[in-house]
């Protein structure tokens, strides 16, 4: 089945990378603590507390610099604002590689480790590395438009194949390990990447000069560069091509990602999952009331796991009864071993009494566990699962089998009908 998932700022809201408030917040706090003219981030913003607002008023005033610089007396403030700029670009990159692997995993993994049965093209305008480093996690390959590093610390841009046996990951605004090459403008990637500092570049060994790739909020213009034209067209082609498709954690604020929404749902199954929302004029989409945490670890899955899942979601998307909570924390804490054993526990028991039926491959990494008491809790996850019998295979080859209680608790397990 081929499926197109599109990964919003939501899905990494919740991994840890601030929301565009959250952000300006953080930013300005920054600038106060460095003294990068606090005053002036303050004025620019007015009563916003926006980033992408921030950044659209400096971009104005910065195309302008040639103009106003015949006016003397501000072309100080104009450096100020140059200064700005520069800072809130590194900070943007610098608030996008927070994503921890362990995290990323958490919430990606369930979803990828189906990619065997189905093909894939995930899409997204987030910056973070996240679906790449779940992908590495779980040993799955994602053809990303450049090619393999290999041995290499850098590899440069080739185009996305048709015949590609592995799913695609199309970034429509850039990726923090993604470069420019001075000379020309050709697409980088590094391996071990580094946010860049206004206009510094990254001088390499074999005499490459690298500058920043990124798209950032308010400049859109930058996507006639490569390979931003290419990406953007293998988007419309996945939609194209696609059986269903899932927005998730996207306010649709943007008119490119929402016309695509409304073109692939005039003949396709479309989900558009961010609770509370609802687009108008956007008929044949299934709303989804849930975080994109419960929908990437539980829902998505589970729907994966049996024989229709687009009867599946449609029941959900029927529901709206959904928690609207992150479950991200739950999960990260009952998987945590350095946690105690309370807390994990005490997190295993409350995505029970929420019904969440996670991914098999979380719940079989809690039934490995090395503690027992939490490998005997997470059975009532199993109970709960639609692949139930897979996990009571796992758990019959637990590390706890001779534990009484944790047996007890799986023959009960096997006697649900």
């Amino acid at each position: 089945m081929k499926i197109l998932i599109f990964a919003g700022a939501g899905t990494s809201i919740e991994l840890g990378v601030p929301a565009m408030v959250g952000m300006a917040q953080e930013f300005l706090a920054h600038c106060r603590q460095w003294d990068v003219e606090p005053s002036l981030v303050e004025e620019l913003m007015e009563d916003k507390l926006d980033i992408e607002y921030l950044i659209e008023n400096l971009d104005k005033i910065c195309d302008a610099k040639s103009s106003l610089k015949a006016i003397a007396s501000i072309e100080e403030e104009l450096e100020k604002v140059s200064t700005i700029r520069s800072e809130v670009e590194w900070f943007v990159q610098h608030m996008a590689e927070r994503v921890s692997g362990s995290d990323a995993n958490l919430m990606w993994g369930s979803v990828l480790s189906t990619s065997i049965k189905h093909d894939f093209t995930f899409v997204t305008t987030n910056y973070d590395r996240a679906i790449e480093l779940a992908a590495n996690s779980q040993g799955i390959r994602l053809h990303d438009g450049f090619e393999p590093f290999g041995t290499n610390e850098i590899t440069r841009w080739q185009g996305f194949s048709q015949a590609s046996e592995h799913s695609k990951l199309i970034k429509l605004h850039g990726s923090t390990d993604w470069y420019s090459e001075q000379q020309s403008a050709d697409p980088l990637k590094l391996r071990h990447p580094m946010p860049l500092f206004g206009k510094g570049t990254l001088n390499l060994a074999n005499g490459a000069c690298l500058g920043s790739a990124l798209i950032l909020p308010s400049r859109e213009k930058l996507l006639t560069k490569p390979p931003y034209l290419r990406l953007s067209q293998a988007f419309l082609n996945a939609g194209d091509e696609c059986e269903a498709a899932m927005f998730i954690g996207s306010s649709l604020r943007d008119s490119h990602i929402l016309d695509a929404v409304k073109t692939i749902a005039s003949s396709r199954p479309v989900y558009v999952v961010n609770p509370g929302l609802e687009i108008p004029e956007t008929h044949n989409v299934r709303y989804i009331d849930e975080t994109a945490s419960q929908f990437l670890m539980s829902t998505l899955p589970s729907a994966f796991a049996q024989a229709d899942p687009i009867a599946i979601l449609d029941a959900v998307s029927a529901k709206k009864s959904a928690n609207g909570k992150s479950i991200i924390e739950l999960v990260s804490c009952a998987c945590d071993g350095q946690e105690t054993r309370s807390r994990r526990c005490d997190a295993i028991d409350r995505l029970d009494q929420l019904s969440i039926q996670l991914g098999s491959h979380l719940i079989g990494q809690l039934l490995g566990d090395q503690d027992s008491v939490v490998s005997r809790y997470s059975l009532g996850l199993a109970a709960i699962s639609p692949n139930r019998q897979q996990l009571i295979e796992a758990a019959e080859q637990s590390p706890h089998i001779k534990d009484s209680l944790f047996t007890d608790e799986l023959s009960l397990l096997k006697e649900l009908p």
